[in-house]
């Protein structure tokens, strides 16, 4: 495997051009084939013969109105029992899609804390961001009233997850700045990052073919991404250190890259070896 990526890289610097077309070539009919598939991620797990498993279907089909999360309004103010403000809160939230109960409101000794727990029809994962949301709108009934209303529990969190990669942004621009300071070159910060993103792409792409063949979970791109711009990063870093290495001590840029990817093979297949044996 290590003289056969060896060549395959020796290749490639020799035909620079005609790879990175091939390469471009390859991903446009990744991404068509998985285009056409109609692959999806999914939402939804079941674990088959499990204990918790059948408690969840046996409440699912017994009590269908109990089966979905909850979320939780807590209201924090003076004369709870009797403010206006948090009954019209149960009636709208009451209203609401997939809302199938507002639990009565619960107050602590003092009546300055109370909090309506709302029950849903499904899980958050399956509702998404709507019925977080629509809490988020219905408590500005309290707040007008000069209460402070918070939100809890998972249709909350649904809600409030961050539609922006921002993680893997921040991680992005950290390797940048690493890179720019480890090899003091643009050129060879460039071309890790670049390298190790179009692996990434040929993976993603990869992973969203296969779904139209078996199930994965929605957040498969997200943990794809992350370990996948980790370890990408991880190797280029290790085969552009050593063509510099290579290059610096004589060797031309066919034989520093065969040299380099040859090291990159034996260095992934002793660590696999030694996991292994592990």
């Amino acid at each position: 495997m290590a003289h056969a990526l060896g060549r395959l890289a020796a290749a490639a610097a020799g035909h620079w051009k005609r790879s990175l077309a091939i390469v471009a070539a390859v991903l446009v009919a990744i991404g068509a084939a998985s285009a056409l598939g109609g692959g999806a991620f999914v939402d939804s797990f079941s674990t088959p013969g499990t204990e918790s498993q059948k408690a969840l279907d046996l409440l699912t089909q017994r009590f269908p109105a109990q089966s979905g999360d909850t979320a939780t309004l807590v209201f924090t103010g003076r004369d709870l029992k009797t403010n206006a403000a948090i009954e019209q809160t149960r009636r709208a939230v009451q209203r609401q899609p997939h809302v199938t109960g507002v639990a009565p409101l619960q107050l602590s000794r003092d009546q300055r804390i109370g909090f309506l727990t709302v029950q849903y029809d499904k899980p958050a994962q399956d509702l998404q961001r709507a019925p977080g949301d629509r809490l988020a709108e219905v408590s500005k009934l309290g707040e007008q009233a000069g209460l402070e209303v918070s939100r809890r529990g998972p249709i909350v969190d649904q809600a409030e997850q961050l539609s922006a990669p921002v993680g893997e942004l921040i991680g992005l621009a950290v390797a940048i700045i690493v890179l720019t300071l480890v090899f003091r070159s643009a050129a060879a910060m460039l071309l890790t990052l670049l390298s190790s993103l179009i692996a990434l792409a040929g993976g993603i792409l990869l992973l969203r073919f296969g779904a139209a063949f078996t199930d994965f979970p929605s957040f498969a791109p997200t943990l794809g991404v992350m370990l996948g711009l980790g370890a990408g990063i991880d190797y280029s870093l290790l085969i552009v250190g050593r063509y510099r290495e290579q290059v610096a001590a004589g060797d031309s840029n066919r034989d520093a890259s065969a040299k380099s990817a040859r090291m990159c093979a034996t260095a992934s297949g002793a660590t696999a070896t030694s996991k292994w044996r592990t």
